[in-house]
């Protein structure tokens, strides 16, 4: 593939704005596809002619293997994702998410119809047998939507390998504003971006962590955000009541999910 001819013309669109393009006539093969053709001369012309930036490139099939293409340059920068970085465009969104709870964080009264009510250390909802039914509560839920638009060369089998083996993790180092275990990769989505970019869809989600804190009489808790933590209870005596109780037991912390290193993800840092 070659650059057979070049031809540009500048135009004046009012005041200081101008804008410049530029045509070139492309021998090509025959199973060059437009997508390979319009690459090829991206990638051998520059992205700023006489200082204005390159804006929108386009071709037509004018032979059996010629192509002509045009190049505008204008006044306007190029969006960034034709600025030959990866680059990302974010969003977020903080919500309730409804979780379901066993235990209070604190217990505040009861009351009795006579004598002493019982105390159940802050179970919730506590059933005669000795169930623990809980409540559902609302809780402030932090969810983080980010587009990357990647570079082909950066794309590959062995990112594409990283981002199927990141998706349902929570991150083993520190990223960004978060701690190890605070954040969720929940899923990803690509698709291409023009003829040299892969446009590269994250969404997260946030749990933070837990440090010390109490379930019932049992304290110095620590748990991360995204793993599990339960309660566990037991019927006892309560002898100011006079009357067998459900009281926390123990507080059990579990790993259900795999952690990852989400730096390996290349996303640039927007709080940096």
């Amino acid at each position: 593939m070659e650059i057979v001819e070049l031809n540009f013309s500048k135009f004046r669109k009012g005041g200081d704005d101008s804008e410049i393009r530029l045509q070139i006539q492309v021998d090509a093969s025959p199973a060059d596809s437009e997508e390979d053709v319009l690459l090829f001369v991206e990638t051998n012309t520059p992205a700023v002619f006489m200082g204005l930036f390159r804006n929108e490139i386009t071709g037509d099939l004018i032979g059996p293997t010629i192509w002509e293409v045009e190049i505008k340059f204008g006044t306007v920068p190029p969006p960034a994702w034709m600025q030959q970085v990866a680059q990302p465009d974010w969003s977020f969104s903080i919500d309730e998410e409804t979780v379901h709870i066993t235990n209070a964080l604190a217990h505040v009264k009861s009351y009795a119809a006579s004598g002493t009510a019982p105390d159940h250390k802050g179970a919730i909802n506590v059933q005669p047998d000795g169930a623990v039914d809980g409540v559902e509560v609302g809780v402030p839920s932090l969810t983080w939507s980010e587009t990357l638009s990647l570079p082909y060369a950066a794309f590959g089998p062995t990112y594409l390998n990283i981002l199927r083996n990141t998706v349902g993790r929570w991150n083993s180092t520190a990223f960004r504003v978060w701690q190890p275990g605070e954040l969720l990769l929940r899923k990803v989505s690509g698709k291409p971006a023009g003829t040299a970019y892969v446009q590269i869809d994250f969404t997260f989600a946030e749990s933070k962590n837990a440090a010390n804190f109490s379930v019932g009489a049992i304290t110095g808790i620590d748990k991360l955000g995204w793993d599990y933590g339960w309660t566990e209870y037991e019927m006892t005596e309560d002898e100011m009541a006079n009357r067998g109780v459900s009281r926390p037991l123990a507080y059990h912390v579990e790993r259900i999910r795999y952690s990852a290193d989400f730096h390996a993800l290349l996303l640039p840092d927007p709080f940096a």
